[in-house]
């Protein structure tokens, strides 16, 4: 939940997660029309890293503008990679 909150705050549309330690999001809320992109934007600006899903997709267009996050950390890990996206893509 946290995570999931923290995202949808930063304007991300957040799939709902049942069962696995990844969220969806799509990265359009952000300015973005490429996930990879986003993904790859992601270190220098905020210290935090991402998959793009099309990277996992053998059409890559299925999910051009989505994101996968890992939330199978401690909660101040991602407490602070939120901080780090709310400061990075101010």
């Amino acid at each position: 939940d946290l995570l999931s909150h923290g995202l949808a705050n930063l304007g991300l549309t957040v799939l709902p997660s049942e069962g696995t330690y990844f969220l969806l999001t799509d990265v359009t809320g952000m300015g973005y029309d490429s996930g990879a992109q986003f993904c790859a934007d992601l270190p220098e600006r905020a210290g935090v890293v991402a998959i793009p899903v099309s990277a996992l997709c053998d059409d890559v267009s299925v999910g051009q503008t989505w994101v996968r996050w890992a939330f199978c950390k401690r909660p101040e890990v991602l407490a602070e990679a939120l901080d780090r996206l709310r400061v990075g893509f101010a």
